[in-house]
């Protein structure tokens, strides 16, 4: 997988924690409710950012990248083949 790609399920793990959850960000918890502040939703963040701080850092990614593309290219050309 690319560093993109990486970053997309990185994200997708937060959305889904927080479409599950209901939590609010820190900024937007009142100042009686700072202690309701999600830990998880930190974590997931902070492990989120930290995959995004990697785009274009990663040596070996665009290695990655063209691995994945020929992914791509062969698994839809099985369904075009599929298809006809």
């Amino acid at each position: 997988m690319s560093t993109r790609v990486d970053i997309l399920a990185a994200k997708g793990e937060f959305d889904e924690h927080v479409a599950g959850h209901h939590c609010k960000p820190a900024a937007l918890l009142r100042a009686g409710e700072q202690d309701q502040r999600c830990t998880q939703r930190v974590v997931l963040w902070q492990a989120y950012m930290a995959v995004v701080a990697r785009w274009g850092l990663d040596s070996g990614d665009a290695e990655r990248v063209r691995e994945q593309y020929a992914w791509q290219t062969s698994l839809l050309g099985q369904r075009v083949q599929m298809a006809a």
